[in-house]
Formats: C-alpha cells, sequence, structure tokens
C-alpha cells in the first residue's frame, strides 16, 4: 500500500473508532436528558458508518467533511451538562464553534444552549 493509501486508512480507522466512542455518549445524552442529535439537520444513528456518513453530509453546507475528530468535543462537553430535552445539531455547534472568536467550548456552548438548560425549558428547532 502506498504511504497515501496507508495514511488514508489510517485516519478512517481513528474516525471509526471515534464514531465508535461517540455511540453510548449519544445513547446517555437520549436516555438521561432526551436528547436528540443531528449533523446539518441530519438525525445522527447509532452506527459507527451512519455517524461517519452524517460527518460527510455535512460538506453540502460547509463546502468540506466535518470530521468526527471535531464534533466528538462537542458530544462529550454535551454530555456534562444539565441538559433539557432537545434536538441539538452537534454539526452547526462545531462548525459555530470553528468560526467564533474564542477557545472556551463549553462557555460557546453554554451561550448558544442556553435556553434548553435544566430550568429554562423548551425545544430548539436547531442550536
Amino acid at each position: 500500500m502506498t504511504d497515501l493509501g496507508a495514511d488514508h486508512f489510517e485516519r478512517w480507522r481513528e474516525d471509526e473508532a471515534t464514531a465508535e466512542a461517540m455511540i453510548p455518549l449519544m445513547g446517555r445524552l437520549y436516555r438521561d436528558n432526551d436528547v436528540i442529535l443531528y449533523i446539518f439537520g441530519k438525525k445522527l444513528t447509532r452506527t459507527s458508518i451512519e455517524i461517519m456518513k452524517a460527518h460527510r453530509y455535512a460538506r453540502n453546507f460547509i463546502d468540506r467533511e466535518l470530521s468526527v475528530q471535531e464534533t466528538m468535543p462537542v458530544l462529550v462537553a454535551l454530555t456534562t451538562m444539565q441538559l433539557d430535552s432537545a434536538k441539538i445539531d452537534i454539526g452547526k455547534l462545531a462548525a459555530g464553534f470553528q468560526a467564533a472568536d474564542t477557545d472556551d467550548l463549553e462557555a460557546y456552548l453554554h451561550d448558544e444552549l442556553s435556553s434548553v438548560m435544566t430550568g429554562h425549558g423548551r425545544l430548539l428547532e436547531e442550536p
């Protein structure tokens, strides 16, 4: 296998492992907080391949493929927040955070999701 092919295969394996690690976090958010996750409007399902496909779908909106490495920190941060029932688009949040003038992901998420933090209660149509 060429170096380029080997590099691509290694990135694929890393992305697949990250997508697999996302599955229990997604399940916990749904089970504990009734949070449904999306990538640019495409619902995330609980298989690694479908998660990776949803990230690839983002290129229709941001002119590039969104990496699971970019959305995983958003997902991890969401699991630490006290959220009400919501539909949350982690693709839009990840892209918005990259475009924002901040390095503090948790503060960014608190600002963006303040209306679905516990006690503020209403279902967002999108983040």
